[in-house]
């Protein structure tokens, strides 16, 4: 580490949001050796109690992969990257425990999970405080069925997906022992859908039961972009520090088409049978909304 400074200013303006014991510092360049690691993390079901209700055991297994490297791009210490990586499989049941027309249900339902995640800085190092560094990630996230379970029968399961990816660039400049310049800037994009795995409406009788569709089905898009500088002087009584931070500039896209096709709602499981919902409802109307969001500032802080 060539630098390092804590931010113990709760409501310091150098930053958008509160909070304290901030860490800021300056690592020193690389060496010309490779260096990386490997690890995992298994789980069997065979190890596993069996759940709660569940009249088997579940084949739930889990996999967990996680890998770094960091080396030399060019002799002379001067370029240099970092990449890590993590694969993640859980294998997930849930236990359904209802009450049906025809009687008690009990059941093992498979709700897989998977994490894909891949990251990598390059950094460039003149060795005169001078230093860039050019950061790339991106991030798969998807859970099946994660909705069902209790009540919730495996027709009222989803597919769901969130998905990132983001590009950082940094410079950073020691000006003087006691001054520090920072830039970055950042752009993003993230998603997030949710489907319903079947269509129709939803059942819900209570206390017995809830089948039929989800009526979960919505879509969430962001594109962000973001970035700062900062000068920084510290002196054994104070730090001054001055700067322009915009912590977003974002465009936003809701798409939200939950409950079109109607919840119907029975008190018991006698009315269920009856066919005498007391409740339905339904969402109509345009639901898709967009805006753009900003925020920044120009600030001054003697700490």
């Amino acid at each position: 580490i060539k630098s390092l400074e804590v931010n113990q200013e709760q409501y310091s303006p150098a930053f958008a949001s509160a909070g304290r014991g901030r860490l800021s510092l300056i690592t020193t360049s690389g060496t010309n050796r490779f260096h990386g690691s490997v690890s995992f993390a298994l789980r069997d079901h065979l190890f596993d109690a069996t759940p709660d209700f569940s009249p088997i055991k579940p084949p739930e297994n889990r996999e967990d992969y996680q890998a770094t490297a960091t080396g030399p791009i060019s002799r002379g210490q001067r370029f240099h990257f970092v990449v890590s990586g993590q694969m993640k499989k859980d294998d997930a049941f849930a236990i359904v425990n209802a009450i049906v027309p025809f009687g008690p249900l009990v059941l093992a339902s498979r709700t897989p999970y998977y994490l894909d995640k891949v990251g990598g800085s390059l950094y460039f190092d003149n060795g005169n405080g001078k230093q860039w560094i050019i950061g790339l990630g991106r991030t798969d996230e998807v859970h099946h069925d994660g909705s069902v379970g209790g009540l919730n029968l495996p027709s009222v399961g989803d597919f769901t997906e969130y998905t990132g990816h983001f590009i950082d660039v940094q410079r950073t400049n020691l000006l003087s022992a006691h001054t520090l310049n920072q830039v970055r800037l950042a752009l993003g994009q993230e998603g997030l859908l949710t489907q319903d795995t079947t269509s129709g409406p939803q059942i819900n009788v209570a206390g017995a039961f809830v089948s039929g569709s989800k009526q979960g089905t919505q879509s969430y898009k962001q594109y962000v972009l973001a970035g700062n500088e900062l000068i920084s002087k510290g002196t054994a009584k104070n730090t001054l520090r001055m700067g322009l931070d915009i912590p977003e500039l974002s465009i936003h896209k809701d798409n939200n088409q939950t409950g079109r096709d109607g919840i119907y709602s029975y008190p018991t499981l006698a009315a269920y049978r009856a066919n005498q919902p007391d409740l339905f409802t339904v969402t109509q109307g345009n639901g898709t909304v967009r805006f753009v969001s900003f925020s920044g500032a120009l600030f001054v802080e003697d700490t």
